[in-house]
């Protein structure tokens, strides 16, 4: 029976012809299945190689010579610059398709009908108008669309930020009413810690939504966190796979059915996997004023919040705020506190290390176990936060590694 599938190729699987040939080949299997295929695809390669975003991005960078350096590129001119990636790997890989007769077609975001809300840099789809995909979809094209991108009510193009070409193939998945998303990127799936920190590492091979969304949020470079919990909010099915191998990947699904069908194979598992996130910037807001009266704390927030500042790993106290984010907009909230006219304490190189597992809530002493493993690596905690589902610590960022490898034999290598 036909389905209706979408398929998400990373940079590295756009990265150069031997690549796009594997990655050609999988959909051409799908399309000679009968399947309906969309086609979401990243820009070419990582930093460095010719049309990454990045690439892209340093090619606008104000030199020293122009007597403007230190000047930052307007964010509505960077989005458009940004998006210049993904529209050049549409257009390539749906040649390529073409040239092996395989009817396709690439389609921008403005044309396959991604709206955002319009926030340049890390904008949010706030809805997706399939009417044109949908045609072609009917004419029996193969339609390759350029992901981590949008359109505003404006008509301004808006990126997604980084990771978002998951969050667009989901965001397609479900306005399309696909039978199944694949995300094909150069690992085996998601792993239960990352391979190059810890080699005992496993593929995972069903996992469900929110653990998969919380390892994401956790550092987990494989799903954007958006498009896990995209996923889950239509209960969407979704496969994390390797363009280069067919290993089966990682299937997300719900709890309940793994539960119901018997796929988890480690039910009594307490954590599923260790993930971590670098480089991170912690501030501390210590002052008096902070205690005098509550409002004093949700103005500092609320400035934060209207800068787009994303917090983290946030600690409210009666006089003082402890709060981490990504190092890279540490200045911008050190500026908004100083501002205010709050003193502060910050760290720049610092790493979030998290426990990730639904089996964690309601355990005694799990804390207590990971303060210990990391007390006999000679890891340092400088600050902790904990949910229903992870356990997340604060350490230098030299000891990240260290870390991980330490809850990882722990609690996964135990167990």
């Amino acid at each position: 029976m036909a389905r209706r599938i979408v398929m998400k190729f990373g940079g590295t699987s756009m990265a150069s012809n031997d690549a796009r040939a594997e990655a050609v080949a999988r959909v051409s299997e799908h399309h000679y299945q009968g399947d309906s295929v969309v086609v979401v695809v990243s820009a070419m390669g990582r930093k460095g190689q010719p049309y990454a975003t990045d690439t892209l991005l340093a090619l606008a960078a104000i030199r020293e010579e122009t007597g403007l350096c230190g000047c930052d590129l307007a964010p509505r001119e960077r989005d458009a610059i940004a998006a210049c990636g993904e529209d050049l790997s549409a257009a390539v890989l749906a040649s390529e398709l073409i040239a092996r007769d395989l009817p396709a077609i690439s389609l921008r975001s403005h044309q396959a009908g991604i709206i955002t809300d319009g926030v340049f840099g890390n904008a949010r789809i706030a809805k997706v108008e399939t009417s044109l995909i949908e045609r072609r979809l009917d004419e029996g094209r193969i339609v390759v669309v350029t992901g981590f991108q949008g359109v505003s009510p404006d008509g301004d193009i808006t990126t997604l930020g980084r990771g978002g070409s998951d969050t667009s193939a989901v965001a397609l998945g479900v306005a399309l009413k696909a039978d199944l998303v694949e995300i094909y990127t150069d690992v085996d799936g998601i792993y239960s810690a990352d391979p190059k920190m810890v080699p005992e590492a496993i593929p995972i091979p069903v996992l469900p939504y929110r653990e998969a969304a919380e390892m994401a949020h956790g550092g987990a470079r494989v799903l954007h966190p958006r498009a896990a919990e995209l996923a889950e909010r239509y209960s969407l099915n979704l496969r994390i796979c390797n363009t280069f191998s067919r290993a089966p990947g990682t299937l997300l699904t719900t709890a309940e059915r793994l539960t119901e069908e018997g796929l988890d194979a480690r039910p009594d598992r307490l954590a599923r996997a260790v993930t971590s996130f670098s480089p991170v910037a912690q501030v501390s807001v210590c002052d008096e004023r902070l205690a005098e009266h509550f409002d004093h704390t949700v103005a500092l927030l609320e400035a934060l919040a209207e800068a787009h500042l994303s917090l983290d790993m946030i600690n409210v106290h009666p006089d003082r705020l402890i709060f981490t984010l990504a190092a890279d907009r540490g200045a911008e909230a050190r500026a908004i506190v100083e501002n205010a006219g709050y003193s502060l304490l910050s760290r720049d190189l610092c790493a979030k290390v998290s426990l990730i597992g639904g089996g964690i809530h309601g355990v005694p002493g799990v804390v207590a176990r990971i303060a210990r493993l990391l007390a006999c690596a000679g890891v340092p905690i400088l600050q902790s936060v904990d949910s229903s589902m992870h356990i997340s610590v604060l350490v230098a960022c030299e000891q990240e590694a260290c870390a991980v490898r330490a809850l990882h034999a722990g609690f996964l290598n135990s167990t």
